[in-house]
C-alpha cells in the first residue's frame, strides 16, 4: 500500500511539474506574458564558524563547516515561474540548488504544483509545495525576504522539510484592517539529514495539520499546528532495528533492566507534533519579529523541545541595524542508560572479552538516547545594507553556547565531552530577479 501511495505521489509529482513547464512554455510562446512570472533569487555568502569538533551548518540537512570559511553553509540560487490559465486555474514551479546531504535532483525541486481557485476566496492545490509550519516558510530560501544572513539555527535548524507532497486547500477574507488566511494541509514528505555523522533519509507519512494567518501591511501574526507520523522505514534509517536486535541478544543473556529499554525504542506507529505562534511588526524605523514553537512526540526516546527567537532592528536611511537572542532547547532530560552489569570473573571463562561487549551496549544506549538531544542559546547583532531595491549586503556575528549533550544542530564527528562557545561570522549578498 505504501509503495502505491509513493508511485501516486511521485506521479503527480512528474505530471505537476511538466504540465506547468509546459503551460509556461505555451503561454511564453503566445506572447501571454501577463499571465506568467518568471524570477529567481541568489544568495552569494560567505561564514565561519564551528571549531574542530563542530561544523556550523544552517539546518541539518547541510554537511557541515569546521572553523573555515565557505560558501556552502548560506550560498544558494533559485528560480521559479508561475502562470495563471485563466481565471480558476494555475501552476507554479521552482528549483533550488544549494548544498545539501540528498544528491538527487528531485531534492532541488522545492515547489511543482497545480492550483484551482473555484472562487476568489478559495484555493485547492495539489503537488509538491512549501511546507508551511513557520512564518518564513513560502521564502525561506530567499534571503533578500528577510532581515538576518539566515533564518536563526535554533528555531528552523531541527525542522529541514523545505516541501511536502500531497493537497491543501486554503480561504482567505477580510477583518478588521487585515486579512485572514486559514490553510488545511495533508501528505508526506522527507529530509535527507546528518546525525552523528549519519546520513538518514528521514520520512514523515501522512503528514497534516493547519495554519492561520492574520496580517497588514505592518503587522503579521501566524499560528500552525501539524501532526507528523514516523514513515514505516524509520527503525532501519535510524539504525533502531540493529540496536535492538543487539539488545535482546543481551537480554537473553540475563541484563533484565533492558526490556523496559527495548520497548522504549519501538518507534511504530508514533508520531510528532509540532505547534509554532509567530509575530512581526514593520513601521519606520522599528521592525521585530518572533515565534516560538513546542515539539514533542510519543516516542518516548524523543524529549519535547521548545525554540523561540526574538529580533529587534532600526532602519538608518538604507541600514537597518539589528539584534537577536535565540534559544533551542528539550524540557525534559534524556532517558539514561542502565549500568552495565558486572561480568564474574570465572577461569577459563572470557569475562573481560563479555565485560566490554556489555559496556559498549551501554552506552550504545545512552549514544541513541542523546543523539536528538538540543541545547544552546545564540546571540547575534548585524547590518543589513539595502543597496538597490532588489540587493541588500548583510554583515552579521553570533555568539552561540552549546550544551555538551544538545549539541545536535550541529554536525559533529563525536561526542562532544564539554560545553562549546562557538563565534561565527557571516557576510550575504542577497538580491532577487
Amino acid at each position: 500500500m505504501s509503495d502505491l501511495l509513493d508511485m501516486k505521489v511521485f506521479f503527480l509529482l512528474i505530471t505537476s511539474t511538466f504540465l506547468s513547464l509546459a503551460i509556461n512554455l505555451e503561454v511564453f510562446a503566445s506572447g501571454g506574458f501577463s499571465d506568467t512570472r518568471f524570477s529567481g533569487f541568489a544568495t552569494v555568502g560567505f561564514a565561519r564558524g564551528g571549531n574542530q569538533q563542530v561544523g556550523l551548518r544552517q539546518n541539518v540537512t547541510y554537511h557541515g563547516e569546521y572553523a573555515n570559511w565557505s560558501h556552502k553553509t548560506d550560498s544558494l540560487v533559485g528560480v521559479q515561474a508561475s502562470s495563471r490559465w485563466n481565471e480558476q486555474w494555475g501552476s507554479a514551479i521552482q528549483l533550488v540548488f544549494r548544498d545539501r546531504v540528498g544528491e538527487s535532483f528531485e531534492d532541488n525541486i522545492t515547489w511543482a504544483y497545480l492550483r484551482f481557485n473555484p472562487t476568489s476566496s478559495v484555493s485547492l492545490r495539489a503537488g509538491r509545495m512549501g511546507a508551511d509550519l513557520f512564518m518564513l516558510s513560502e521564502y525561506r530560501n530567499t534571503g533578500f525576504a528577510y532581515l538576518w544572513v539566515r533564518p536563526p539555527i535554533e528555531f528552523y535548524g531541527f525542522i529541514g522539510f523545505e516541501h511536502y507532497e500531497g493537497l491543501d486547500v486554503s480561504y482567505k477574507l477580510p477583518l478588521g484592517v487585515g486579512m485572514l488566511s486559514a490553510k488545511l494541509m495533508l501528505g508526506k514528505s522527507s529530509q535527507q539529514l546528518v546525525n552523528d555523522d549519519l546520513d538518514i533519509n528521514f520520512k514523515v507519512d501522512p503528514a497534516y495539520g493547519f495554519n492561520l494567518r492574520w496580517e497588514t501591511d505592518s503587522v503579521r501574526l501566524h499560528f500552525s499546528h501539524s501532526e507528523l507520523s514516523f514513515d514505516s522505514s524509520a527503525a532501519e534509517e535510524f539504525r533502531i532495528d540493529e540496536l535492538l536486535d543487539a539488545l535482546t541478544l543481551a537480554q537473553t543473556f540475563g541484563w533484565s533492566e533492558l526490556g523496559p529499554i527495548i520497548n522504549s525504542l519501538d518507534i511504530d506507529n508514533k508520531s510528532i507534533a509540532y505547534t509554532s505562534v509567530g509575530f512581526a511588526y514593520d513601521v519606520t524605523p522599528w521592525v521585530m519579529q518572533t515565534e516560538i514553537a513546542y515539539i514533542a512526540s510519543d516516542f518516548d526516546v524523543f524529549k519535547p523541545y521548545l525554540n523561540y527567537y526574538f529580533s529587534a532592528g532600526y532602519k538608518v536611511g538604507d541600514f537597518t541595524f539589528y539584534s537577536m537572542v535565540a534559544r533551542a532547547e528539550n524540557t525534559k532530560d534524556p532517558n539514561q542508560a542502565p549500568v552495565a552489569p558486572n561480568i564474574p570473573v570465572i577461569p577459563g571463562f572470557p569475562s573481560e572479552q563479555i565485560q566490554a561487549v556489555v559496556d559498549e551496549f551501554s552506552s550504545s544506549i545512552q549514544s541513541f538516547y542523546v543523539a536528538v538531544s538540543i541545547e544552546q542559546t545564540t546571540y547575534s547583532v548585524g547590518t543589513r545594507w539595502n543597496l538597490r531595491h532588489n540587493t541588500a549586503l548583510k554583515f552579521q556575528w553570533d555568539c552561540t553556547f552549546i550544551d555538551a549533550v544538545g549539541k545536535n544542530l550541529w554536525e559533529t564527528k563525536s561526542r562532544l565531552h564539554e560545553d562549546q562557545r562557538v563565534n561565527t561570522y557571516s557576510i550575504n549578498l542577497d538580491f532577487v530577479f
